[in-house]
């Protein structure tokens, strides 16, 4: 990987390959390479990233597959813009509004919780999401049968236990989970809502040392299980608990063509060898292709391409899964 935090090879673009799973297509994502011409001659600047948005646009051209019924209900970026992130509680809904970027950083306004659509109308916004975050604080002391039946009735569950599935199988610490960070969360205008994750930079052996080895780390125990409580009420639910375990699985299995070592270092490889000549450029930039994760993570040790059990980054996450048992079998339908 080219080093550093936001490198454009893999990270972004190898979770792309596994909407099967999660039941949705993510946002689409390829690479660019860009030159720039001011002037006279034009300058190559290197191989980017581009990654779709996740926007009005993309609800609606996700519209009518039998998922989004509408693209008029309310789209929140959920982050650590300000205070200490969004875990989606009432004690943090202080950072609720529309962002405003000045040029003057300092004018600028930013929310933990960021009202995508429907700016003109944020007041009533916010009263539906403090009640859907009631609502979830009220889960926490309600039997599993209880809990099942609101998720079935409030969302795709399946699409969620596989979204969470998806984010912790790649190593996504900086995720709802753990962090309270890198989400979209959109209210269908028929009352159900879905989890949308973004920004996957941190993740396939980048780790955080108050975070842990995201490798090795137990999947059941990804982030906290108090101030979750969309997480902590989910997985409080047997059957949610081993399909989610399913899920990750399904994923490590080196039978099937999804995120197991082998299946995900060929799809690294055939997008080496799609940008191998384009990555000189005219700047100070980085110009490798390096197989090892952001040089301030706490695990620098990892790699994708070659390694074993405890180096590669794929079979650690794979022998970690692997130690999951569920309580029941819960064969996924793809």
């Amino acid at each position: 990987m080219v080093q550093g935090r936001r490198e454009p090879c893999a990270r972004n673009l190898l979770l792309q390959p596994v909407p099967q799973l999660r039941r949705l297509d993510g946002p689409r994502a390829a690479y660019t390479s860009l030159s720039l011409k001011v002037g006279g001659a034009s300058a190559r600047y290197g191989v980017y990233a581009m990654v779709e948005d996740i926007d009005k646009q993309f609800i609606k051209a996700r519209k009518g597959d039998g998922l989004f019924k509408s693209d008029k209900g309310d789209l929140w970026k959920c982050t650590w813009a300000s205070g200490d992130g969004a875990p989606l509680t009432g004690d943090s809904l202080y950072s609720v509004g529309v962002e405003e970027i000045s040029l003057n950083e300092y004018e600028s306004r930013r929310f933990n919780y960021d009202l995508k659509t429907n700016k003109g109308d944020l007041a009533a916004a916010t009263e539906r999401l403090k009640a859907f975050v009631g609502e979830l604080e009220a889960l926490q002391k309600k039997k599993p049968a209880d809990v099942k039946a609101w998720f079935e009735e409030h969302t795709d569950a399946e699409l969620l236990i596989r979204t969470l599935a998806v984010n912790v199988a790649c190593g996504m610490w900086d995720d709802y989970w753990s962090n309270k960070n890198n989400y979209y969360i959109y209210f269908d205008s028929d009352g159900k809502f879905y989890v949308l994750p973004y920004d996957y930079d941190n993740t396939l052996g980048v780790s955080l040392g108050n975070f842990g080895d995201a490798g090795t780390k137990n999947p059941l125990k990804w982030g906290p299980s108090s101030d979750r409580p969309l997480v902590n009420a989910l997985l409080s639910v047997p059957e949610y608990r081993d399909r989610y375990i399913a899920c990750l699985k399904e994923l490590a299995d080196p039978k099937k063509d999804l995120f197991n070592a082998d299946a995900s270092q060929n799809r690294i490889k055939e997008w080496h060898a799609l940008i191998r000549g384009r990555i000189a450029n005219d700047t100070d930039g980085l110009q490798a292709l390096d197989d090892y994760p952001a040089d301030w993570g706490s695990t620098p040790f990892y790699r994708l391409l070659t390694g074993d059990d405890k180096t590669n980054f794929f079979r650690a996450k794979a022998k970690a899964i692997q130690k999951l048992k569920e309580r029941r079998e819960c064969p996924i339908p793809i």
